[in-house]
């Protein structure tokens, strides 16, 4: 795993840091660790290293779209090409000051199945802080407009959901339950997610996490 910076809107010829990643079979997110603190200003890049023939891609199938970029030296391709493969890269950046993680991370336990419940959960906040749970119906539009939306003064943070309905708990370990109704009717009906937490590394004072989809019956 590599971190480039920026050259002209593309990824720099050579990278600024370098470690490994283990890479497993499920689509999901996995951590590179480097082990010298890397600064960087503005636009830079995260790149895999699949020279050994392995392809992996970085590319979710909803959400924000972007670009990703691709190059095989050894087989005459030698600088940065915009990838027709990639349109919504997507990855985590856990910056370390001050022993706290930046990046509030949502996860789940359990799936949302009729008559059950599942949990939604949140990581990599920092601590001792409130985080608010915006759950809606949508993930394209809410009142204010189209999804996903800046929010003013907290650069790199958008609103992913319709918040209709919005939950407070305690970080670390903040954590919502929801109960599923044994009702039939509810079979294919979906369900977004997002945390926001309280955390003055911004003007805005918080920040957002990723986005997630419930759907009941799945």
């Amino acid at each position: 795993a590599h971190i480039y910076l920026d050259a002209g809107g593309a990824p720099a010829p050579t990278p600024v840091a370098s470690t490994t990643v283990v890479i497993g079979p499920n689509a999901q997110f996995y951590t590179a660790t480097f082990a010298t603190p890397v600064t960087v200003n503005g636009t830079f890049y995260l790149g895999l290293d699949s020279s050994s023939n392995n392809i992996v891609l970085n590319s979710l199938t909803t959400g924000a779209s972007g670009v990703g970029f691709w190059r095989d030296p050894p087989n005459g391709v030698p600088n940065w090409t915009q990838s027709g493969l990639i349109d919504r890269p997507s990855y985590r950046v856990n910056c370390t000051g001050a022993g706290t993680f930046l990046t509030p991370a949502l996860g789940n336990v359990g799936l949302p199945q009729l008559g059950g419940s599942y949990d939604v959960t949140l990581s990599d906040a920092v601590s001792g802080s409130v985080a608010a749970l915006l759950s809606g119906m949508s993930n394209t539009t809410w009142a204010g407009g189209s999804l996903p939306a800046p929010i003013p003064s907290a650069p790199g943070c958008d609103l992913l959901v319709e918040p209709l309905v919005a939950a407070a708990a305690a970080t670390p370990g903040a954590n919502f339950t929801f109960a599923v109704p044994n009702n039939v009717a509810l079979e294919g009906v979906e369900v977004f997610h997002q945390w926001v937490v309280i955390d003055a590394v911004n003007p805005a004072g918080y920040v957002a996490s990723d986005a997630g989809r419930a759907r009941i019956g799945n």
